[in-house]
């Protein structure tokens, strides 16, 4: 493995220098013969030697200024410059870095008839901008349907927003981020007559002093809106059967130059999953040493894995509410203020049947068990954020407080075992980013601190593991508590000293951290007092270094070298098993990436990085931990040491002009850690799991590929996609050592064809192969998802929607089909603000639903219960 990663090294510093040598800068300034500047003209540069292939162009600016890097392989080329107000010229100039001054003779060129039509996408530098009246549809009801429309895009089932296979990183509305990374109520509600175009923001950096300064390779979206100051008002009721089946939603809007506001009040019963306009899509902590303080599932119920569809509305079995208030107003030209509050309530029931196949060393144990869930969530989430975005410094203060209150309960065999959990966690947490411009240097501060506390417990009953708990003897109750508290504080100063292309960057940075951790199982309501049954544990952790950071960049070559050192004090105290311990250790993490872009069409990014980690503290558990009613864990009294070596190379192309958009992306890591998981089986399907000191390695290999291609003349999109992954790894059963083969295969084909006005058809194919390798057993199976819909426009009012579904799973010779269907008419006033929909969602009645998903021992199949078959009668009112 070590090998592989050498070469790839190798490999990936020689493609750099073939990179450098081979990269070309053209500019110039064109004017007429009054000497005056030519502004817009169209300038491309050709391969005289491969047909006139285009190999880059672009457009004079108002000054008769153009500027592009290009890669060619030929002694010349050939430069075309065309406008309607000169002479169209070619020019065959060397393959060389050079200025040139050109002289266009004037002309002006008569059109005798002309045929407007908009494009549909415009590139221009680091921007690329979808017309949204080039890819709506009669019956789109928000911007996220549109946006899923558009090619280069991905809108998965949440609603979180891929471009080019890769997460976008802000969603701003006339470049205002007003829902800081919970962009789904926006993409959901906003009506897409209020958009005027979507731009892709490319290399986006949000900072703008930090603009030609600092490279980031993220991409964002921004909503141009068609007016100045825009208002909108959603307001929607659904009633249906079988029950009383209710869906409405109220959602006011507001944007203008000064104010933006978004505020929601939905509830539903009808599948519509609530929670992803609740949680943010994307985190800014992240960006703080990649620190996310996402609630803890420290303990939880036999949960079901979800069935494998897409469609969630198909078995999701809630009854939900939420209510949203977003504000944002600019107090001045640099400076903002923002608030979000969000409120979820949620009550979610789902029912499967679990059938699960333990290989085990010498022998098979196979259970089935009907499980019954209903999970209730409650939480309450606010920010307040402060910027201050100006050319010469930025402030960005965001404090945020979340609260929970979930509970969970789970009903196994028909009361056979009962399990209830207590799930709260609270976090409070404040994050500082400020930067200054010294000169033609800058400075930066950065600061963040955050406090959670989630006592979470579970109860069982009748009560579990009786060996262990209660000497060998049946009993009622079992309860187990799981206190967690940390505090965590981060602070960094850096100063950036630039000079022409390079930049120089030293951090100094400082992390403070203290851990604790308490449980206890109560026997009965009594708490049991064995140290093999309880934890308490204290762990200080201080870090203090440096992080040095190289960079070069160009308008098409970045590259950067990051070199953080930093030493590490662990102070941990275990007071029931005398284990207390001081660790001290040194970590260096270097990080290399490459980003180079030529044609205006290729991107290539290449990286390559080590990092060293020593787990948490949720591994030092030398007392045993219920975590399932069949699952009893206990941890080592030894910090991990993992090592992870990993490289990626990733390339894009993006040719608007065409219609093409594809990325491949390939991503290899090697881990390393001395500890292994080592699982004993006490019959029946029940485990013990205990940690080993253990060398161990798993690798794991990545590949990714997207195509789409957008036939402009026929609105229509096809896209195909593939990921493929192989991972070996170790794991103890019993006394045995084994090594355990997984390889997973995903292809999807989706056609989007809106060539006929009155007909437009969606067709989407997605398939799934999981192969598992391992000491005991070899499994595999497979499944695959047909989704068809046809959109009849009977005319400019009223549609009809006609939906078709195809499951198939296959498992050990085994095949399962499920078939679903809906439709749905649509009408709508052409000059009203009413519509009206009625719809009969799976017509089949469909119940039941087959999926399959395995672990290093075992392979599970769920039966999941699904919702019947339903009528909704709809109607909302927009402006």
């Amino acid at each position: 493995m070590r090998k592989c990663l050498r070469t790839y090294l190798f490999s990936s510093i020689l493609l750099f220098s073939l990179i450098i040598n081979a990269q070309s800068q053209l500019s110039g300034f064109i004017s007429g013969e009054d000497n005056q500047p030519a502004a817009a003209v169209s300038v491309m540069l050709l391969n005289p030697a491969a047909g006139n292939n285009i190999i880059t162009y672009a457009f004079t600016d108002d000054k008769g200024y153009f500027n592009m890097s290009y890669t060619a392989h030929t002694d010349t080329v050939a430069l075309s410059l065309r406008s309607l107000n000169y002479s169209d010229t070619t020019l065959l100039i060397a393959n060389k870095t050079q200025e040139l001054h050109i002289m266009l003779p004037t002309e002006v060129k008569a059109i005798k008839e002309v045929n407007v039509r908009g494009t549909p996408i415009v590139s221009k530098q680091d921007t690329t901008t979808y017309m949204v009246g080039s890819f709506e549809k009669q019956s789109d009801e928000s911007i996220g349907d549109v946006i899923n429309r558009m090619p280069g895009f991905t809108v998965d089932a949440t609603g979180k927003i891929y471009y080019m296979g890769k997460p976008i990183d802000k969603y701003y509305i006339e470049g205002m981020d007003l829902l800081e990374g919970r962009y789904g109520i926006a993409n959901k509600n906003l009506s897409n007559k209020a958009v005027g175009a979507v731009v892709v923001l490319h290399n986006h950096q949000p900072i703008k002093m930090l603009r030609d300064k600092q490279f980031n390779d993220g991409t964002s979206v921004n909503l141009k809106l068609k007016k100045k100051f825009t208002t909108t008002f959603r307001a929607e009721g659904a009633i249906g059967i079988p029950y009383p089946r209710y869906n409405a939603n109220i959602t006011p809007m507001l944007f203008s130059p000064k104010h933006q506001m978004i505020a929601t009040l939905q509830a539903n019963n009808i599948g519509n999953d609530l929670s992803t306009q609740h949680h943010p899509f994307t985190i800014s902590y992240n960006e703080i040493d990649n620190y996310t303080n996402t609630k803890p599932n420290l303990l939880d119920i036999s949960s079901v894995a979800p069935p494998g569809i897409s469609n969630r509305e198909r078995y999701l079995m809630n009854n939900a509410a939420l209510i949203s208030f977003n504000y944002l107003t600019k107090l001045s030209d640099e400076e903002e203020l923002k608030t979000n509050v969000s409120y979820y309530n949620d009550r979610i029931e789902e029912e499967a049947l679990i059938e699960t196949e333990y290989y085990l060393e010498n022998d098979t144990t196979r259970l089935r068990e009907h499980t019954q869930n209903t999970f209730k969530k409650n939480s309450l989430i606010t920010d307040l954020i402060f910027t201050n975005n100006a050319s010469k410094k930025y402030i960005n203060n965001k404090f945020r407080l979340e609260n929970y209150w979930d509970k969970a309960e789970t009903s196994i065999n028909e009361t056979q075992q009962l399990q209830n959990a207590k799930l709260p966690h609270f976090s409070a947490a404040d994050e500082l980013d400020w930067h200054r411009m010294v000169g033609k240097h800058f400075i930066s501060f950065k600061a963040f601190v955050d406090y959670n506390h989630s006592p979470q417990q579970i109860q069982y009953e009748p009560g579990v593991f009786d060996d262990y708990i209660n000497n060998g003897e049946a009993y009622n109750l079992a309860t187990q508590h799981y206190l967690k508290q940390d505090l965590h504080t981060k602070a960094s100063a850096a100063f950036t000293l630039t000079h022409k292309r390079w930049a120089f960057s030293t951090k100094t940075f400082v992390n403070f951290s203290l851990n604790k951790l308490n449980t206890t199982i109560d026997n009965n309501d009594f708490e049991i007092t064995a140290d093999s049954l309880r934890n308490q544990l204290d762990w200080t952790e201080s870090e203090a270094g440096v992080d040095e950071k190289i960079s070069y960049e160009t308008p098409s070559l970045k590259l950067r070298f990051n070199l953080p050192l930093s030493y590490i004090n662990n102070n941990i105290d275990d007071a029931w098993h005398q284990a207390s311990q001081y660790i001290q250790q040194a970590i260096f993490a270097p990080r290399a990436y490459l980003n180079y872009e030529f044609y205006n069409f290729f991107k290539l990014i290449t990286s390559l990085s080590f990092s060293k980690s020593i787990g948490d503290i949720n591994g030092l558990t030398q007392g045993f931990i219920i975590n399932n009613y069949r699952s009893l864990n206990r941890g080592l009294n030894q910090l991990p040491h993992k090592y992870r070596y990993t490289g990626s190379f990733r390339s894009e192309y993006k040719n608007p002009l065409s219609g093409w958009f594809a990325s491949i992306d390939y991503r290899y890591s090697l881990n390393h850690s001395d500890i292994i998981t080592r699982q004993i089986s006490m019959g029946n399907g029940v485990l013990q799991s205990e940690i080993l000191p253990y060398d161990n390695e798993r690798s794991d290999h990545t590949f990714n590929g997207e195509v789409t291609y957008y036939i402009s003349n026929w609105r229509s999109t096809i896209g195909i996609n593939s990921t493929n992954t192989f991972q070996q790894s170790q794991y103890v059963l019993n006394q045995s050592l084994s090594d355990r083969e997984l390889q997973t295969n995903i292809a999807g084909l989706n056609i989007n064809w809106g060539y006929w006005k009155a007909l437009q058809i969606k067709y989407n194919f997605n398939y799934t192969r999981t192969r598992q390798r391992t000491t005991q057993a070899n499994s595999k199976f497979h499944n695959y998802e047909q989704v068809l819909d046809f959109f009849f426009y009977l005319t400019k009012k009223q549609w009809i929607n006609i939906r078709g579904e195809y499951n198939f799973n296959e498992n050990n010779q085994q095949t399962f089909h499920s078939w679903f269907g809906d439709i749905s008419y649509a009408y709508k006033p052409e000059k009203g603000k009413f519509s009206y929909k009625i719809q009969c969602r799976n017509i089949f009645d469909t119940q039941q639903l087959i999926s399959y998903w395995n672990s290093d021992i075992s392979l599970v199949r769920n039966t999941y219960y699904l919702r019947p078959r339903e009528i909704l009668l709809n109607v909302s009112y927009r402006f």
